[in-house]
């Protein structure tokens, strides 16, 4: 469904079954994964409207504050986050974690934008999904790295649509 609903981290095989109950009442899908504790982190990309060209924004590091990870609550409940922007990795992981956004975005055939999720622990970085319909509130994750890349909101949707009816032109 999105947003993390459903979604569980399991300590012990007692938990496993009530967290795929829960999982399967909001999906017909589940997927079960390894758990990797680290930073979470989350880098949004754009599309330049005059070249089509993909480029990644600032990285934004979230730390849920009232949740064990950035799940429903921590994302839509006032202060239940804090999201960074730009993340306080050092610079080499943030150029990485840039590069493998772009690289998520161009791999999936992505369009206009995209966010992409990801993991760091230690120097090793984890793409846990790419949104291809992020969200698009001027306080979403990407409204506030496209802002601090010097993007403001109607600027952003400026860039989204332009590249939108670009597209729609090259691939009715």
């Amino acid at each position: 469904m999105g947003s993390s609903v459903g979604v569980s981290i399991i300590k012990n095989k007692k938990a496993l079954g009530p967290a795929l109950k829960k999982a399967w009442a909001s999906s017909d899908y589940v997927m079960v994964q390894e758990f990797i504790r680290g930073r979470e982190a989350t880098c949004g990309v754009l599309e330049d409207p005059k070249t089509g060209r993909a480029f990644a924004l600032p990285p934004t590091e979230i730390i849920p504050k009232t949740q064990a990870f950035f799940d429903y609550q921590a994302k839509y409940t006032p202060g239940a986050s804090e999201e960074i922007t730009p993340a306080r990795f050092p610079k080499k992981i943030n150029l990485r974690v840039q590069k493998m956004a772009l690289e998520a975005h161009n791999a999936l055939g992505c369009r206009g934008m995209s966010r992409t999720d990801l993991i760091i622990k230690g120097s090793k970085i984890y793409t846990l999904e790419t949104n291809t319909i992020p969200g698009m509130t001027e306080t979403s994750l990407l409204s506030q790295a496209a802002k601090t890349a010097g993007i403001g909101f109607p600027k952003l949707l400026d860039i989204i649509i332009t590249g939108a009816l670009r597209n729609a032109r090259k691939h009715p």
